[in-house]
């Protein structure tokens, strides 16, 4: 079966702080962002497996919060994407 098609799709709220704009401890200065996880990673069974495949694949720019959310059919993944837009 086609990976594009399994359900639910996993998502994890992401932050990086925006260094040019701020100093540490500045809330105002981070930016977030939801990012789908890919199948394997998502249902790896591994507790570490999201934080370190957001840290690589982001060349460790970006953290992976403790939020994830799983999306089961595409209106729920725009609700979560017009939801974050906001």
């Amino acid at each position: 079966m086609n990976k594009n098609e399994l359900w639910p799709k996993i998502f994890v709220k992401c932050t990086r702080r925006n260094p040019a704009l701020c100093s540490w401890g500045n809330d105002d200065h981070y930016s977030t962002a939801w990012l789908e996880l890919p199948w394997e990673i998502a249902h790896s069974g591994d507790p570490l497996s999201i934080s370190l495949w957001v840290a690589e694949e982001s060349k460790y720019t970006w953290m992976a919060g403790s939020q994830c959310v799983p999306c089961h059919n595409q209106d729920h993944i725009d609700d979560l994407l017009d939801e974050a837009a906001k």
